[in-house]
């Protein structure tokens, strides 16, 4: 987790770094944290609109229990 959260940091400059946010909502999907995984992911979704894989990001949302 720390290892995503860095890549985050030092490459959100960069589209790609949405592959990171998928990885990072992986992790945090088995952690059990569905209220950090939901900001995580609207945040990738938002960073990241026009990013070619971000419709992988959004079906992610609709597995954290506390989606509205």
């Amino acid at each position: 987790e720390a290892q995503l959260r860095e890549w985050i940091k030092e490459y959100g400059d960069l589209e790609v770094c949405a592959e990171v946010y998928l990885r990072l909502s992986q992790w945090m999907m088995r952690e059990d944290e569905p209220a950090k995984r939901l900001a995580l992911l609207r945040e990738g979704i938002s960073r990241y609109p026009k990013y070619s894989r971000i419709n992988a990001l959004k079906p992610c949302i609709h597995g954290c229990r506390d989606y509205p």
